[in-house]
């Protein structure tokens, strides 16, 4: 049976392959498509949820650790992509055919069933990616990864959700340190890049509000962090501020995490 009110559960996170998914009892959406899609199907499966009964898949960016899944799932199962047109353009050439297109602009809100969908832009070497904010039944989800920093116009945006799915990609000192060329270093340090630890850290402690109960930690690079390190460096910070109840879930990009229902948290 599905839990009442809005749930999320992140079915994998990191550059092997993103997916996210926030349903209700009445309406399903997925949050980008990066596994395979029999991949897709399995982890799906194990949370009790079908690929028949999805309503929309979104994509945020045109990285194909995001979309290397979104064109056989809209396909086989006949489920509508949303996405913006550079995107589209973007992964057109491997995607394939989207059998039902909706094309959406950054900036934009609108509906899939009883979920209320809000899109904004964010700062990633893609064209035209975009942050989203999930809202159904006076519950809010604030969904931000791939983005070089947080701008004051993203931290309003995402300030006091019930929970707040955002990217902890890397430890800084093991990215300088690490094997990485330096051109790849410079890319995922820069505007346009990834966030680290402390970067996440210091967002959460401004989006952070009366209502926040959760926060997931997402994106995670294999080469570059550490689960451990990641709940250490952010939680550390969070409680000098007073905000050490804050419950932290990791997302993998080895299994599913554990469905979240915003109501019970």
């Amino acid at each position: 049976m599905i839990p009442i009110g809005l749930n999320i559960c992140v079915l994998n996170s990191g550059s092997s392959g993103n997916s996210t998914v926030i349903y209700t009892g009445k309406t399903s959406i997925m949050l980008d498509a990066g596994l395979s899609g029999k991949e897709t199907v399995k982890r799906l499966n194990e949370i009790g949820l079908s690929p028949n009964q999805f309503s929309g898949i979104l994509v945020s960016h045109g990285h194909r650790d995001h979309t290397s899944g979104v064109g056989v799932l809209a396909r086989r199962f006949k489920i509508p992509v949303f996405l913006n047109k550079k995107t589209h353009i973007e992964i057109s050439p491997y995607v394939g055919e989207i059998p039902i297109l909706k094309s959406v602009r950054s900036g934009s809100s609108f509906d899939i069933g009883d979920i209320q969908i809000e899109t904004f832009s964010v700062s990633h070497d893609s064209s035209d990616p975009m942050g989203f904010i999930f809202k159904s039944n006076h519950s809010r989800i604030a969904h931000i990864t791939d983005l070089g920093n947080v701008t004051p116009a993203i931290l309003k945006k995402i300030r006091d959700m019930d929970l707040i799915v955002i990217e902890s990609n890397h430890d800084i000192d093991m990215l300088i340190n690490g094997s990485y060329p330096e051109y790849l270093k410079r890319r995922i340090l820069g505007p346009k890049g990834h966030l680290s630890n402390i970067a996440a850290a210091n967002a959460l402690v401004e989006a952070i509000g009366s209502i926040t109960k959760a926060v997931i930690l997402a994106h995670l690079s294999e080469d570059n962090n550490h689960p451990d390190l990641v709940h250490s460096t952010v939680h550390e910070i969070l409680e000098e501020e007073g905000l050490g109840d804050i419950a932290l879930t990791i997302a993998s990009r080895y299994s599913a995490i554990p469905v979240i229902n915003i109501s019970e948290l």
